[in-house]
């Protein structure tokens, strides 16, 4: 994924899920409720790509030195559809089950 100019790879590991869980983003926060709303808001999904965008520097053998607060400070509102969309894509979600970012 392409964000600010860079280009990101995205791995749900254990890690990655230990570490969003340790800064207080569950899983189950990205579960769609039956309109398709995440109870995960918009900063709880940039957060979690953070964990997902080291998990993948990570597994490739890539440096990845930026910190999380450069990361969130990086993105714009209009860049949380896409993440959401890119989670959706590395957990597994499919067609219809895609839960929509709240707004």
């Amino acid at each position: 994924m392409e964000l600010a100019g860079k280009v990101y790879v995205f791995r749900a590991d254990m890690l990655a899920l230990r570490e969003a869980s340790k800064a207080g983003i569950e899983i189950s926060d990205l579960s769609p409720d039956k309109e398709g709303a995440m109870k995960a808001g918009p900063a709880e999904i940039a957060e979690l790509c953070f964990y997902f965008a080291k998990a993948g520097a990570r597994h490739e053998g890539r440096k990845f030195d930026t910190t999380l607060d450069q990361w969130l400070s990086s993105l714009q509102v209009s860049d949380i559809e896409r993440l959401a969309e890119a989670l959706g894509d590395v957990l597994g979600v499919e067609g219809e089950k895609k839960a929509k970012a709240k707004k």
